[in-house]
């Protein structure tokens, strides 16, 4: 499915949502921090918030030709006053997705931010980022050993025993590393290799686990690797949805995914359409979901119906694939 086949039908839903959506109040995540939005009588919106003792602030102000579409500035004295490279704001609501989208002059969708309940910035960091290594996984090692890893929100279990975990972060984002903690009374070699902290990168197959030096340096950024380096990945008879399943059903607003390679998300972008039975022209694509047990090409692509959260996922990696 081209760009502007997905950006078509984000104009289309925008156009059939009815009448001016209000964008009072709230909690606005913009993938790191949490805004707070206050609607003037005028239309006008001021977005705030303070972060680590900065303080961030913006307008939005309502287009008169466009239907809940806003341009952006930082200062209402001088509206024409660019914000970064974005030009327009558009805000969305369908089945209790709340968002607003931030589109450059070319049309591509830079970010999304989104209505939450929650109003702890790092908390929703840290489930937005956990929420990619779900599953069953494993590994194979050169002592022949076979390490079975299965990962949820509060749990971490490698061979069947559970262990402690924490998510490191710094100034409330992501560090991409996890502490785990010792346990007590277990002889499991395979087991006691794995405490320690770890960077976690996440691939098409699965992650890599990278163990890494906390002393090293006082910035969690900069910690190196020291150790061994383990590939997790979901084994044939455990996939039963795709390796990037969240896509079709989380907001990727967090952009964790910007650190993949361009590959890898061309294969997650497509991913969420094949998890509706997409037929690909692409030999690649085809050849590579037909090996996946979940996949079921569809009669016709004109049957498949995306929601907005896969219309968004799809246009944030495609924004993200071409600025790399």
């Amino acid at each position: 499915m081209h760009k502007s086949v997905i950006t078509t039908l984000l104009l289309c839903l925008c156009a059939t949502l009815g009448a001016q959506a209000q964008i009072d109040g709230g909690n606005w995540y913009d993938g790191e921090i949490v805004y707070s939005a206050s609607q003037k009588a005028d239309g006008k919106v001021r977005m705030h918030a303070m972060d680590e003792g900065e303080e961030y602030e913006y307008w939005l102000i309502p287009m008169a030709d466009k239907k809940d579409t806003y341009r952006i500035t930082r200062d209402l004295n001088n509206p024409e006053y660019e914000y970064h490279d974005v030009v327009k704001v558009r805000h969305l609501k369908e089945n209790g997705l709340d968002v607003l989208c931030y589109y450059t002059k070319n049309d591509g969708l830079k970010n999304v931010m989104s209505n939450e309940k929650e109003w702890d910035a790092e908390k929703i960091n840290k489930e937005k980022w956990l929420r990619q290594f779900y599953g069953h996984f494993v590994t194979e090692e050169e002592s022949e050993f076979e390490k079975t890893l299965m990962w949820n929100s509060s749990q971490l279990s490698v061979n069947g025993t559970e262990l402690a975990f924490e998510v490191i972060t710094f100034n409330g984002r992501i560090t991409d590393c996890i502490r785990i903690y010792e346990v007590e009374d277990t002889t499991n070699e395979l087991v006691n290799e794995m405490v320690g902290t770890w960077r976690v990168i996440p691939n098409r197959d699965g992650f890599e686990f990278i163990s890494v030096d906390e002393e090293s340096d006082n910035m969690p950024y900069l910690w190196k690797p020291d150790g061994p380096k383990y590939q997790f990945s979901i084994p044939y008879n455990y996939r039963a949805s795709g390796r990037f399943e969240y896509a079709n059903h989380i907001l990727l607003n967090d952009r964790q995914f910007a650190k993949m390679d361009k590959k890898t998300l061309r294969f997650m972008r497509n991913e969420i359409l094949a998890y509706h039975g997409y037929r690909f022209q692409s030999k690649d694509l085809t050849d590579f979901f037909e090996e996946e047990p979940w996949y079921h090409p569809a009669p016709s692509n004109d049957q498949i119906k995306l929601s907005l959260v896969e219309q968004l996922n799809i246009e944030l990696i495609k924004y993200v694939e071409n600025s790399k």
